[in-house]
This record gives C-alpha cells, structure tokens and sequence, in this order.
C-alpha cells in the first residue's frame, strides 16, 4: 500500500508540474511539511516543540524568498 501512495504521488506530481511553473509548485510543496508537522502531532501525538516550529518556518520563508525573488 505504501509503494502504491508513493506511485501514485509521484505521477500526481509530474502531472502537477506540467500544470505550473517549478518555481511555484516547490513553494506548495513546503505546505507539505507543515501538513506533515501537523499530521503527525495530531495522528501520532508527537510533541510540536519550539525548535521543529521554528525550521518549519525557517524553511517555508526560505523557500518563499527564493520562490518570489526569481
């Protein structure tokens, strides 16, 4: 089942990018790792401590400066 959702986001993906601009879509992908922060705090009770916060944000910002300034 995992190497099938696996696939199956991969071909999502390709699918994706052929929709938008790389530069874009790498910028709705760092949604991702909030939504997996989130995910997995609320799934799996892990602890959402200051410094996982902090380089969700960190890189999220980073990946919208870059994305925006190009």
């Amino acid at each position: 089942i995992g190497i099938a959702c696996y696939v199956l986001e991969f071909v999502l993906w390709l699918a994706f990018l052929t929709l938008v601009p790389l530069s874009v879509a790498v910028m709705l992908g760092t949604i991702n790792i909030a939504v997996v922060l989130v995910a997995g705090h609320v799934l799996f009770g892990e602890p959402l401590t200051r410094w996982r916060i902090a380089g969700v944000a960190l890189v999220s910002c980073g990946v919208a400066v870059v994305g925006l300034a190009g």
